[in-house]
């Protein structure tokens, strides 16, 4: 499938990352699922339904379900979204089928829409309601690269989330590990290998170092 291979860039070489960080997973039991695992292309493009509500969002990534976000310094709510009852949200099969006309086309040069991330850690807490899920946009840059956002759970029994790493591999941490990583240069959080996905307790965000050009993070409050 050729969106998968614009999705899922090749990249042979490794991050390479000189650093000190914990491998522990700090979450509760699933009974009868593991906890960590590779990541297949199929499964990233049968995620979703081809009906599935899918909400662009303006930093470019995009969202599956609700997500409340809020400062991590006040707790006040600053933007809402929710894909099922956004009207400016489209679907899962018709975001496929534009990803596959562009990579059609004569004039392709991947990846699109690459965009630097953060060079400090984020301010900003997102909320993920229990089924919705979030697919960031592509990180570039040198040196540590953090996410826009920090990501929680909402709305649902437990604490944990999906957090998975594709085209490289990268770290999982609070606002104060990415802080310390951020001020050290050594790595404070979890580690999440290339392709593939770790469940994790707790506000968390991912950051990177000298990301790989196609890198980016899917998050989701998912079972």
């Amino acid at each position: 499938m050729k969106w998968t291979k614009f999705l899922l860039l090749s990249i042979f070489a490794s991050v390479g990352l000189c650093v000190s960080v914990s491998k522990d997973v700090h979450a509760a039991e699933r009974i009868g699922k593991p906890l960590s695992g590779p990541v297949t292309q199929e499964e990233i493009y049968n995620r979703y339904s081809d009906d599935a509500s899918i909400l662009l969002i303006p930093d470019g990534g995009f969202l599956h379900g609700e997500m409340i976000e809020t400062s991590a310094i006040t707790g006040e709510v600053v933007a809402y979204y929710n894909s099922e009852t956004d009207s400016s949200a489209t679907t899962w099969g018709k975001l496929k089928d534009k990803m596959d006309q562009v990579l059609e086309s004569d004039d392709f040069v991947a990846p699109l829409n690459l965009q630097p991330r953060r060079a400090t850690p984020p301010s900003t807490v997102r909320g993920l309601s229990y089924g919705a899920s979030y697919t960031s946009d592509y990180f570039s840059g040198s040196g540590w690269r953090f996410a826009g956002y920090l990501f929680k759970a909402i709305n649902s029994a437990g604490p944990l989330l999906r957090w998975e790493s594709h085209n490289d591999g990268g770290v999982i941490g609070t606002g104060t590990q990415a802080w310390n990583t951020l001020d050290s240069g050594f790595a404070e959080g979890t580690l999440i290998n290339k392709n593939a996905y770790l469940y994790l307790n707790g506000t968390q965000c991912y950051f990177n170092h000298n990301p790989q050009d196609g890198t980016y993070y899917w998050v989701g409050n998912v079972d």
